[in-house]
């Protein structure tokens, strides 16, 4: 959604006044098309035949339905859930700079409504609303959605880290940290109720669970991934490190990338804050393996240049030894410098094998017999 549609919703979702608190107050000052909007939102059959006063009948009676009450508070993200309990406990309109756009999914429910009040957004659940929701069974509510809650964290998780996933493995890493575990079938459950709500995520119809970034006709990427990592292991850190991941911004603060923000500040004289977001645009480039002509192009598009080569040079190794040291997709969620490290071991034993220790023929053969080598496997 772009600004002048966030701008538009934000006008639509927003009432000038309200002549009481109640759902019947607020849907008379509304026009016809918010409310057939909310119709729809809450799949009121043959809405399209009915006229104002029947509509707002029919959204009074369908939205403080138990069932449905409990559905959108597990659908809520945290941020609105978190809000709509501050509002459960306030008698008045509660005054917010949040803007009315944060909200649509509950506005378009019905359940919250926004109303101006001396020029700033004024929130405030329904009378009905409200006190159907007292009615609900609320330790189960915050069961049930601490659970599912928990099990979009690994989801999320898993596609941030490694772009794409089998769900087994998902369910392999949730069951390596939870004393509680889960099925396959309890993934796609829960996925399968939360795709009512957007996420970082998608069940691809190849059986993975993949990044969103590869919905929009990205096959050929998302096909060349699932090739490179074929076969490969998957970095699983521990369980506070893992869930991090949940968050889409997350990325590990590497002693490379300090350096890198540091470089920039001090040698390329940028302030704190600059250095902090071209670093960071540099880790998500280097973590996409981008080369290093779009890392230049970040600096450029700053205005921000080299004053020699030598100074050149030096920011091209700080990006190269970053980028050795974040995780990518493509290696399973580790570094490259990680994967070198591993293979350490496994060239030391290779060339060993192709280099044997020489055996005299006069020395004891190898295979354990007491005879001399000359005498035994030699002959």
């Amino acid at each position: 959604m772009n600004k002048e549609q966030n701008i538009a919703k934000n006008r639509d979702y927003v009432l000038e006044s309200v002549t009481g608190l109640g759902l019947n107050d607020v849907f008379m000052q509304q026009k016809k098309d918010s409310l057939m909007q909310k119709a729809s939102a809450n799949a009121i059959v043959g809405r399209s035949k009915l006229n104002k006063a029947d509509l707002v009948s029919a959204l009074t009676e369908a939205i403080v339905q138990p069932e449905s009450l409990q559905d959108m508070l597990l659908l809520m993200h945290n941020d609105e859930f978190s809000f709509y309990q501050e509002l459960l406990k306030s008698e008045a309109v509660l005054i917010s700079e949040f803007v009315p756009v944060k909200f649509g999914y509950l506005i378009d429910k019905g359940v919250l409504v926004c109303v101006m009040q001396e020029g700033q957004y004024g929130y405030f659940i329904p009378l009905e609303v409200k006190e159907a929701l007292q009615k609900l069974d609320w330790a189960h509510v915050n069961q049930t959605r601490a659970y599912e809650q928990q099990v979009l964290d690994y989801m999320s998780a898993s596609v941030h880290l490694y772009g794409a996933c089998k769900p087994e493995r998902v369910v392999e890493i949730y069951n390596s940290h939870q004393a509680d575990s889960i099925t396959r079938q309890a993934l796609r459950t829960v996925n399968k109720f939360h795709s009512n709500r957007e996420q970082p995520f998608v069940w691809h119809k190849n059986g993975y669970l993949v990044d969103t970034y590869y919905e929009d006709g990205r096959i050929s990427e998302l096909e060349e991934l699932l090739a490179k990592i074929k076969d490969k292991p998957h970095y699983v850190p521990s369980q506070e490190e893992f869930l991090k991941y949940a968050n889409p911004a997350y990325y590990e603060m590497t002693s490379q990338l300090h350096m890198l923000k540091l470089f920039i500040q001090k040698e390329l004289e940028q302030r704190e804050g600059i250095a902090n977001l071209v670093m960071s645009n540099i880790q998500l480039m280097v973590s996409w393996e981008s080369g290093m002509d779009e890392v230049l192009n970040e600096l450029t598009d700053r205005g921000i240049s080299f004053q020699d080569l030598n100074q050149a040079k030096k920011f091209v190794s700080l990006v190269t030894e970053a980028a050795q040291h974040t995780r990518v997709w493509s290696n399973g969620g580790y570094t490259a410098a990680e994967l070198s490290e591993a293979a350490r071991p496994a060239k030391a034993a290779v060339r060993q094998h192709l280099n044997p220790v020489k055996i005299g023929r006069n020395d004891a053969c190898y295979c354990g017999s007491g005879k001399k080598y000359k005498k035994c496997c030699s002959a």
